[in-house]
């Protein structure tokens, strides 16, 4: 029998209809699958992807301009800029594209050596950087670093026996890798030497970020989320409340991050990862690269040319205010069959609505009475959103069905 079970829940509050959709989604002039976005400044961002697609905006996200790339048709996973006008991107067949322009425009960098996929690059500084891959579909993970601006990449690494997706590094000397069957590895030497730790666990993982050199996170299937404070030696995986794969993560500072993946998922936490919820990111398209310029203001790129972008941090930012002197309630709890959801007589003549974590509407209701009984006995088990909607208000909580 199947149990209602009201968890997570979000704390009501007000929202203007036109601000309802904390995440809004951008003209990116593309429908190909965009797997890495990155805000050098402000106002001026690059996203990567499909068919040797760069776009460029120098607004916010208001426009898109696709760049010049002078080399032949590539995937490219990661871009990465030092500045405004020096950046990298890589991908598929393995390989390294620069500029120094600001993209205007890209060329092929000197890479010695074939390698069959470069999936993640990081700068410590102006001519310092590192990327990661696998150099061959089957003999493990590469790692690469360059000391000239990315224009070669002559110090190669090969470690473990899996596919690395993700590099970061919190200093100058100490980074982190990580990629297939929870594959982890840490440099303290700038990458002289790497190790591998145990993650604990077997899951893909796709990729990393740091807080720092000790305080760090790890993102991969099944909602995986893996935390560290102490610089990897250990590993403890967070309840992130989803199954979809996530495919980025990202730390605005040091409590507040975010999660992006499958199925249009995004998740944020504003403690330091203790608890994820849920946004509502009005898409089902993959998300595949999540980056924020600063606590408010972030980017998400992802599958069929998707660009998100938040300007109140997703919804975390928001002033929490109860609708009505009596809250949102939802009860028994558990319940096999039906629920009842209380509101204030305020609320009567309102729409209810249930959605799934794509905003798609399971079902829909008048509410006439201040009590109103609800059939869930037919929902498949999964997380769902309950939302009354009156006039030019909306109020919102979280349920899971299993």
């Amino acid at each position: 029998m199947k149990k209602l079970i009201y968890i997570f829940v979000i704390s009501s509050f007000v929202l203007n209809m036109a601000n309802a959709q904390n995440w809004k989604v951008l003209n990116s002039g593309t429908s190909v699958n965009l797997f890495s976005v990155y805000f050098p400044a402000a106002a001026t961002g690059y996203v990567a992807g499909d068919s040797s697609t760069i776009l460029k905006t120098s607004n916010g996200g208001t426009t898109w301009v696709r760049q010049t790339i002078m080399v032949p048709n590539y995937t490219y996973y990661s871009i990465f800029f030092t500045d405004t006008l020096n950046g990298c991107v890589t991908g598929i067949p393995g390989d390294v594209i620069i500029t120094s322009n600001g993209g205007n425009p890209w060329h092929e960098g000197i890479v010695d050596g074939y390698s069959y996929s470069l999936n993640s690059l990081y700068f410590t500084n102006e001519s310092t950087g590192y990327v990661v891959g696998s150099a061959t579909p089957d003999s493990g993970g590469l790692i690469r670093k360059s000391t000239i601006s990315g224009d070669g990449w002559p110090f190669d690494t090969v470690i473990g026996p899996s596919s690395l997706e993700s590099v970061f590094f919190p200093s100058a000397k100490t980074g982190y890798a990580v990629g297939d069957s929870g594959t982890v590895i840490k440099t303290v030497d700038g990458g002289v030497h790497f190790v591998v730790l145990p993650s604990g666990y077997r899951m893909n993982l796709y990729s990393v970020y740091f807080t720092d050199t000790v305080t760090g996170y790890a993102v991969g299937d099944s909602g995986t989320i893996l935390k560290t404070v102490d610089g990897g030696t250990n590993w403890v995986k967070q309840v992130s409340g989803t199954s979809s794969r996530l495919k980025s993560v990202f730390f605005a500072d040091a409590n507040i991050g975010y999660a992006a993946g499958w199925n249009g998922t995004i998740l944020a936490t504003t403690n330091g990862g203790t608890d994820w919820t849920s946004e509502f990111s009005g898409t089902s398209y993959c998300l595949n690269s999540v980056f924020f310029t600063d606590v408010l203001t972030g980017y998400i790129a992802g599958d069929s040319g998707i660009i998100l972008k938040t300007t109140n941090g997703g919804g975390v930012g928001i002033d929490e205010v109860s609708l009505s002197s009596e809250p949102l309630k939802i009860y028994p709890t558990p319940s096999s069959t039906r629920v009842t959801i209380e509101t204030s007589s305020t609320l009567s003549g309102s729409q209810l609505s249930i959605m799934d974590l794509n905003g798609q509407e399971i079902m829909t209701c008048q509410i006439s009475q201040p009590k109103t009984q609800i059939d869930v006995s037919k929902l498949p088990s999964g997380v769902y959103f309950v939302k009354i909607q009156t006039g030019n208000y909306t109020e919102v909580k979280k349920l899971v069905v299993e």
